[in-house]
């Protein structure tokens, strides 16, 4: 698992990085605030269900609330053989403070 803060998902971004993109929050979560480009909304304790939705090769940027429940996330699918996840540091909240502030802090 990687680390990786918002300010560098954006520079990367604009550099045309395309990563998929899993938000493990609830759907009340992310009708709040999300990054526009997410792929997969799953909550974290119920991805064996999307397991085989998720690029095992490639980048796979992994958000939730604020950085917790995405490290898990990252956790459980590195065990399962994925090869590059990288946790959104802080979460869609950091990305908020960081990158957007038009998105409501939660």
């Amino acid at each position: 698992m990687e680390q990786m803060t918002p300010a560098r998902v954006a520079e990367r971004f604009s550099e045309g990085w395309a990563p998929f993109i899993l938000d493990v929050r609830n759907e009340t979560e992310a009708a709040i605030s999300a990054l526009p480009r997410t792929d997969l909304l799953c909550p974290y304790d119920q991805l064996e269900s999307v397991i085989d939705q998720l690029p095992r090769q490639g980048d796979l940027l992994i958000y939730c609330r604020s950085g917790g429940r995405s490290a898990i996330a990252c956790a459980w699918l590195d065990a399962r053989g994925f090869e590059v996840t990288i946790n959104l540091d802080g979460g869609i909240n950091e990305w908020a403070r960081q990158v957007d502030p038009s998105l409501p802090v939660y």
